[in-house]
């Protein structure tokens, strides 16, 4: 009777230490599995702002916009969000900057 006692125990034994092995590798799989896909958010998400960046970075027609800033409208007088950084020093919102390009476009 004792012996089949210990017997039924050291089976129940080698369950548990099987099922508790068997839960920490499923436990370490989950969360590998929860850092792949967080980690793939994430460098989607970094791909799709680079590439916001880049369009925000280039006109229509393909050339380098100058740089941007929040600030005033030198034509305007204006405080706008985004005001472009010319290199003769005048800061033009969207709007006075599409009218000057296509000035020079047409001159």
């Amino acid at each position: 009777m004792l012996a089949s006692r210990l017997h039924m125990f050291g089976g129940n034994l080698f369950l548990l230490i099987g099922t508790l092995i068997l839960s920490v590798v499923a436990i370490f799989l989950l969360l590998a599995v929860w850092t792949a896909i967080k980690m793939w958010i994430w460098k989607r998400g970094q791909k799709r702002a680079q590439e916001q960046y880049e369009n925000n970075r280039c006109a229509e027609d393909g050339t380098q916009l100058p740089a941007t800033s929040r600030g005033i409208c030198t034509d305007c007088g204006r405080v706008q969000e985004k005001v472009f950084h010319l290199p003769d020093g005048k800061r033009l919102c969207p709007t006075h900057y599409r009218e000057q390009r296509a000035n020079q476009q047409t001159c």
